[in-house]
């Protein structure tokens, strides 16, 4: 990967005079992992972990993210201009850190306000007000550049029937109610995804390995509406929606609705709804910000979801112990019910296949670890390969004092 997406995008700094410009893996509802149209880190550094932050001046261009991802990050970034900072690395300042530095008076800090939560939005308020600078959030700068940038994800929502879900949804909106009541608020915005499918028990496939579907949701005593793309509605879940109140609007338009609620007190979730959502409520809107109420309804199980959950307990268990199984086996040449090397396998596993060995005592297994990673001039090792009878070694050591098992991972059932 080269450099000419970073310069392309310093370009379009320059015409919006922009000083610092950032880009965060999220979507527009602060989920944990996003859809393809949402991740522009990858775009422009080709960094595809699922955790970082980029920030972009005149002449520096940095990312961060976390241990998990500096082997991965310093080899896909490769050219294309961007820096590896180790969060977490002692000397290595944070984002807010970085940016307080080098935001000087006079200056602009910019990021797209659908992609920051207000309570974060809020911080660099203050950083700004202290370099008597100024933030603006109105801005996407790659949507300009992302030529082929793919489509907000809408694929086919479906219900959560009551066999799973154990309660209606119209039965949980009234417990949001109750909530609303106490904190003394006539109207509830509800922004993560997660909880969303949760509440109205509809589930979607727009993330990846995640069954939710892009909407916002916006609660009031006499109304209940939920912002979805209209395509991903079949008639199940139209039906589903009827039966209970809830209306349907498009996607987007929860930005121009918003502009003319008339509730005087609207709750939410501050480290979860962004910047652009709440710029978007009327000024005599007050809110009432704390954490959404179905964080803790959708926590405590109710019996069905119990009965549920121990069902898929038991058949992920089962699951487990194959393929605790195939990694002993495979990867390490064991014989996972004697942890013992395995005759049948011989040298063709992972750890047979790895050149660079470290010899050990049987009796004390574990000293050579540090040996081993010694061997490694990559600093920042995230997972090591070993032979088979050092696997057998290390299955085998137990705690001094309780006699378990020290390292059961290499324990077939241990």
């Amino acid at each position: 990967m080269d450099d000419s997406r970073l310069r392309s995008l310093r370009a379009e700094m320059a015409k919006k005079k922009i000083d610092i410009y950032m880009l965060m893996m999220s979507d527009f509802h602060a989920s944990e992992y996003v859809g393809d149209y949402f991740k522009e880190i990858e775009f422009l550094s080709g960094f595809t972990g699922t955790n970082a932050t980029i920030v972009v001046t005149k002449d520096e261009a940095g990312l961060w993210t976390d241990g998990r991802h500096f082997i991965q990050a310093r080899r896909e970034m490769a050219g294309s201009g961007v820096v590896l900072f180790e969060m977490g690395t002692e000397g290595v300042p944070t984002v807010k850190e970085f940016v307080t530095s080098h935001l000087k008076k006079g200056q602009v800090l910019a990021y797209d306000g659908r992609l920051m939560p207000v309570a974060t939005h809020r911080e660099y308020l203050e950083v700004a007000k202290e370099a008597e600078a100024s933030v603006v959030v109105k801005y996407n700068l790659i949507d300009k550049l992302w030529k082929e940038r793919p489509a907000l994800p809408c694929k086919p929502m479906w219900v959560v029937k009551k066999p799973y879900a154990g309660v209606s949804a119209k039965s949980k909106i009234k417990q949001v109610f109750e909530v609303m009541k106490e904190k003394k608020a006539d109207a509830f915005l509800l922004t993560s995804l997660y909880d969303i499918a949760w509440l109205l028990n509809l589930r979607g496939d727009d993330i990846s390995s995640v069954p939710v579907f892009m909407s916002y949701f916006y609660l009031t005593f006499h109304d209940a509406t939920l912002y979805v793309d209209k395509k991903s509605l079949n008639a199940e879940v139209k039906k589903h929606l009827e039966k209970n109140q809830i209306t349907v609007k498009g996607y987007e338009d929860i930005y121009k609705d918003l502009k003319h609620v008339k509730e005087k007190n609207v709750l939410l979730d501050p480290a979860i709804v962004n910047a652009a959502l709440i710029s978007a409520f009327p000024k005599k809107v007050s809110f009432v910000e704390d954490a959404n109420p179905t964080e803790l309804m959708k926590a405590i199980k109710n019996e069905v979801e119990q009965e549920n959950t121990r069902l898929a307990h038991i058949k992920d268990g089962v699951a487990v112990k194959m393929a605790r199984a195939l990694d002993i086996s495979a990867f390490h040449g064991l014989n996972p019910y004697t942890g013992r090397a395995s005759e049948i396998i011989g040298t063709n596993s992972f750890d047979g296949k790895v050149g660079r060995t470290v010899n050990f005592l049987p009796s004390y297994p574990d000293d050579n670890v540090d040996s081993a990673i010694g061997l490694i001039p990559e600093a920042n090792i995230t997972g090591l390969a070993m032979s088979p009878n050092f696997g057998a070694a290390l299955g085998a050591m137990k705690m001094a004092d309780s006699h378990a098992a020290m390292y059961p991972e290499f324990r077939f059932g241990g």
